[in-house]
C-alpha cells in the first residue's frame, strides 16, 4: 500500500514555486541536490528543516519551478543549510560568498552581505498582508460609514495594483510583500492622501514623510 505522503501527492494538485513564505512563519526555498543535477525544495517549519523533491504544507503540495536548461546552467542554488552559531558567523559566511563568486574585495563584501540579511529577515518574520484579510477589513470599515456595497478580493487586488502595490501568491493566497520599494511607496501614498499617521521612531521614511508634510503646510 502507498504511504500517506504518496496518497496525498496523488490527490493534491502540485504547485510549482520559486519560494513561499507562510503566515505561520514556515518558509520554502529552492535548493539543489548534492550533485547539482536537480532542484528540490527546503522547508523550514517549527525549527525543523525538511528537504525533498516535493513539500506539503497546509494541504498543498509544492514542487520546484521549471527552469530553461540554458538559464539553469547559469544559476547557482544552495546545496545545504548550515547552522550558524551567531549573526557574526552568518555575515562572515555571506561576505566570503560574495568575494568568491562575485569578486568583491573584503571591504566591499560586507555591504551586500548586510543588505541580504536586512532585506530577508523582515520578510521572514513579519506576517504579509493578505488580500483576503485586507478585503474584509475594508468592507468592515466602509460599512461603519453607512456603505452597503462590498468589494471582493479581485477588486481590492486591482486597486492595490493601480496604486503600484503589486501582489504575489504564496501558500495563503495573494499577498503584498513589504519590500523596501513597497514600504517607500506606502509612505508616499500616505503623504499624497494627506493621512495623519503616527511616525515610527527611527524610521527614515517616516522622517521623510514629516518633511513632506511640513513643506505642504507652508
Amino acid at each position: 500500500m502507498p504511504n500517506n505522503s504518496q496518497q496525498e501527492s496523488t490527490t493534491t494538485a502540485t504547485i510549482r514555486t520559486a519560494g513561499e513564505i507562510f503566515p505561520s512563519g514556515a518558509v520554502i526555498e529552492v535548493v539543489s541536490t548534492p550533485n547539482g543535477e536537480a532542484l528540490e525544495l527546503a522547508l523550514w517549519k517549527d525549527r525543523q528543516l525538511t528537504v525533498g523533491p516535493q513539500i506539503s504544507v497546509d494541504g498543498q503540495c509544492f514542487v520546484p519551478l521549471e527552469i530553461n536548461p540554458t538559464i539553469r546552467n547559469a544559476m547557482t542554488f544552495p546545496r545545504s543549510a548550515p547552522t550558524f552559531t551567531n549573526s557574526k558567523h552568518l555575515l562572515a559566511s555571506l561576505a566570503k560568498t560574495f568575494e568568491q563568486f562575485v569578486g568583491f574585495s573584503t571591504g566591499q563584501s560586507l555591504i551586500p552581505a548586510a543588505w541580504t540579511v536586512t532585506t530577508w529577515l523582515p520578510e521572514f518574520h513579519y506576517r504579509l498582508p493578505e488580500i483576503k484579510k485586507l478585503t474584509r477589513f475594508i468592507n468592515t470599515l466602509i460599512r461603519t460609514r453607512g456603505e452597503c456595497y462590498e468589494y471582493n478580493e479581485v477588486e481590492i487586488g486591482r486597486m492595490a495594483s493601480n496604486l503600484d502595490l503589486p501582489r504575489v501568491r504564496n501558500g495563503s493566497g495573494m499577498v503584498i510583500r513589504f519590500t523596501a520599494d513597497i514600504q517607500q511607496r506606502l509612505h508616499q501614498l500616505a503623504s499624497d492622501f494627506g493621512l495623519s499617521l503616527t511616525s515610527v521612531e527611527g524610521c527614515r521614511l517616516c522622517g521623510g514623510l514629516e518633511s513632506v508634510k511640513s513643506v505642504k503646510g507652508m
